[in-house]
């Protein structure tokens, strides 16, 4: 076993990041009381129009029977000017090296943590932003389910990165807000942040998604001005 380093990302409203005598249950329930909604984005390709000019109730059946999404993403609902980050080092006995590639889970869940301290504190809004295209740019047809969500997530970790038995060299100009355009918005979204060209993932506790989705049938068309085209929309029963 080695002392490990392991970094972690807490949201949290302003005045509410943990500090003092810090444990991880007051990270826990810190980045619970930061991040309560997120929405559910599915991203199919459209089946294949056969002339009979299907509508969109039929592609989607289609879709249940037979097809997955490209995307699968969970979107923070995050209030820019209401949050702050927290940085944190968790310190504790491990393996060096693993990588945290599962989809549930935490680097907590297998580290003996010896020690925990504070890194950085830092309100959102005064963190870097940078663009990036979450929806398909491809030329094709494409259904996108979007799904409001009450949801409770753990303290967020870098899954690209591996445990490591030297302390983080932080920088706090390395953070960024990710912003994105979602389907035919007029403004951006925040969608995410990332440490070191790194994305942060909150691993997921429990999502309670709302009782209806919004469905929308688009085309996107990358030699056209407007490159999204909006064909059709419906709310639908989850």
């Amino acid at each position: 076993m080695t002392r490990l380093h392991v970094p972690v990302f807490v949201l949290a409203p302003h005045g509410q990041l943990p500090s003092g005598n810090l444990d991880w249950p007051a990270l826990v329930a810190a980045q619970a009381a930061g991040v309560r909604q997120a929405r559910r984005l599915r991203i199919f390709t459209s089946p294949e129009d056969d002339g009979n000019a299907p509508g969109l109730e039929a592609l989607i059946d289609q879709l249940e029977n037979d097809s997955r999404p490209f995307c699968n993403a969970l979107v923070p609902e995050l209030e820019i000017g209401a949050l702050s980050l927290g940085v944190y080092e968790l310190q504790g006995s491990g393996e060096q090296g693993e990588r945290r590639d599962q989809p549930v889970g935490h680097p907590a869940d297998s580290l003996q943590l010896e020690a925990l301290r504070c890194l950085d504190e830092v309100p959102l809004a005064e963190v870097a932003n940078e663009a990036c295209w979450f929806y398909p740019t491809d030329a094709g047809t494409y259904l996108a389910c979007s799904t409001a969500a009450d949801v409770q997530q753990l303290p967020g970790h870098q899954p690209e990165r591996a445990d490591e038995a030297q302390p983080l060299a932080y920088r706090r100009d390395e953070l960024r807000l990710l912003w994105s355009l979602l389907g035919g918005d007029d403004t951006l979204t925040c969608v995410g942040l990332t440490y070191g060209g790194q994305r942060i993932d909150w691993p997921l506790v429990s999502e309670r998604p709302d009782q209806a989705s919004t469905w929308t049938r688009f085309a996107v068309d990358p030699s056209s001005e407007h490159a999204y085209r909006e064909l059709e929309q419906r709310v639908l029963p989850t």
